[in-house]
């Protein structure tokens, strides 16, 4: 007796392609000349140069792409930096970071299809003392080497989208616009409409990848919309960003990431008609500083700041301060265990009844910085 038995499949591979590599080289402008200027070796994975840097204050910079060229999602697994002595420090700084100034860590992703900017700086110091300044002509081998493997599941995304610069300045900020703007929204499809009053690229690189245009409202005023294929991503510091657009009434933010903010500082104060917000996609897991927020908002009944995650939250100074309309605060899932400065927080807001808070530590916190306020743990 004998049995067989079979298991047959079909497997398809699809074909894939594994390339990351340097592109797109520039030396800036205010570099000193080199000796051996930066290049792109023929293998486009390494990057050479040689540079005299002669008297304190010289530096040469450039910048560099890393292009994921190929099919395969790829992240960074080993980082290794020269480590300069604590004599070498005290005449040389040396650094190599991504272009927003965030340093190249493990498990950063790089998506196939996109690319990613790297900022080189080497720089003979100015902030030193005569005794800090080398005896001798000093050679020194810096390098910086990132190693790319195939992402997995758990790798720690960084930008790999359109970033909105931060300058408050022109564009709809202008004064033409901003004490008549009643809305402002969010897309994540890059279409600007053909009978716009005015659009903007506000884009943080400057390639129309987040646009803003102003449509008339039908009263006078102007609806503006910031768009962008996909996430629109910001980065740094936002402080004051939207405050005082005096006419604003409504604002959706809900196509914004903000995982890499680190300030919210006035981000929007004064803006004395706000009634609607939404900041539901709000992630302020890196935020420290939340300084006058809302101040002045006195228009603002109710806020939902449910999303906010605040682990990094030193201070919240006036954030809440002449919000003299507000009645109830939603901060369930925030934290206050590293919050230093706090004063006038809720300072003068007579009509505030309830907040809600995450725990019992929150509760003590919150209620220790108002009065005759219900503070419950959700």
């Amino acid at each position: 007796m004998s049995t067989t038995l079979n298991i047959t499949g079909v497997s398809n591979i699809k074909s894939a392609k594994w390339d990351v590599h340097f592109d797109n080289l520039k030396v800036n402008n205010d570099s000193v000349t080199a000796t051996s200027p930066a290049v792109i070796d023929a293998t486009k994975t390494a990057v050479n140069y040689s540079v005299s840097l002669l008297k304190p204050g010289d530096s040469y910079s450039f910048t560099v792409d890393v292009v994921n060229a190929g099919t395969i999602d790829a992240m960074v697994s080993v980082v290794s930096n020269t480590g300069l002595s604590d004599e070498q420090k005290k005449y040389i700084s040396y650094s190599v970071t991504y272009s927003n100034d965030l340093d190249v860590n493990t498990k950063d992703s790089l998506n196939a299809g996109y690319k990613r900017k790297l900022r080189v700086i080497v720089k003979y110091r100015t902030d030193l003392d005569a005794s800090d300044l080398p005896t001798e002509d000093k050679i020194l081998n810096l390098t910086f080497k990132v190693t790319y493997i195939q992402a997995d599941s758990s790798k720690n995304d960084i930008v790999t989208g359109s970033i909105m610069n931060n300058d408050g300045t022109g564009n709809y900020h202008s004064d033409t616009y901003k004490s008549k703007i009643t809305k402002i929204v969010t897309s994540n499809k890059l279409v600007v409409p053909n009978n716009v009053v005015e659009k903007w690229d506000v884009s943080k690189n400057q390639d129309e990848s987040v646009m803003a245009y102003a449509e008339d409202d039908g009263n006078g005023g102007y609806v503006v919309t910031i768009c962008s294929d996909g996430k629109i991503y910001l980065e740094g510091s936002y402080g004051g960003f939207f405050s005082n657009f005096s006419a604003l009434t409504s604002m959706d933010l809900s196509d914004f990431d903000t995982k890499n903010v680190v300030s919210m500082n006035g981000l929007f104060a004064s803006c004395v008609s706000l009634t609607e917000l939404s900041l539901n996609s709000f992630d302020t897991s890196n935020v420290t500083d939340m300084n006058s927020m809302f101040g002045g908002c006195n228009n603002l009944i109710s806020i939902d700041l449910s999303s906010f995650k605040t682990s990094k939250l030193t201070s919240i100074t006036a954030m809440f301060a002449g919000c003299i309309n507000l009645t109830s605060i939603n901060f369930k899932n925030a934290t206050f265990d590293n919050v230093t400065s706090y004063g006038g927080a809720f300072s003068g807001c007579s009509k505030l009844a309830k907040i809600i808070v995450k725990d019992t530590a929150a509760k003590n916190f919150i209620s220790g910085k108002v009065s005759g306020v219900d503070v419950i743990i959700a």
